[in-house]
């Protein structure tokens, strides 16, 4: 597995497609500095900790900083709380809600292993994005520009590793 990964996953939300692209860095400190490019104009960011390991949670609030500070103040955000299916949890359940509560956000539990959670919270961030962004520009024309996605038979949707 690399230490940095990509995906896109197209999702058809009522009658649009949203076409995510997910960067994950996996909260490694060589791509701090790069970071801050990619929440640049993000309509949806997820913010996600590890349940098997505190200091993943400890981190977040250096996370939120940097999108509150690096221009992705407006975009839609939630909580993400992976390898909730870890035996030794660091973090319960209860503790991710209240901080997603305290920051205004959704919060999800997920397992990549288990296949858990993972698109419910892909899903979810699809809808907030149209309902808050795509729907938002449409009514008032003069905000962002929204490229439309092309409607390609051959694409190949991949799942999140989120």
């Amino acid at each position: 597995m690399s230490d940095f990964e990509h995906r896109t996953k197209v999702n058809q939300v009522q009658d649009k497609r949203i076409k995510l692209h997910v960067w994950d860095t996996l909260g490694q400190e060589k791509y701090k500095t790069l970071s801050p490019n990619y929440y640049r104009g993000s309509l949806g960011i997820i913010f996600c900790y590890a349940a098997n390991n505190r200091t993943t949670f400890e981190n977040l609030q250096y996370w939120k900083d940097q999108v509150q500070n690096n221009g992705g103040a407006d975009s839609c955000k939630i909580l993400i709380a992976t390898k909730s299916d870890a035996p030794n949890k660091e973090v319960d359940k209860a503790e991710g809600e209240k901080k997603a509560k305290e920051w205004g956000m959704n919060f999800f539990e997920t397992s990549s292993k288990e296949d858990l959670g993972v698109e419910r919270a892909i899903e979810f961030l699809a809808q907030q994005i149209k309902t808050t962004k795509v729907d938002a520009h449409l009514n008032n024309q003069n905000g962002m520009r929204l490229n439309p996605v092309q409607n390609d038979q051959n694409q190949e949707e991949r799942k999140c590793a989120c």
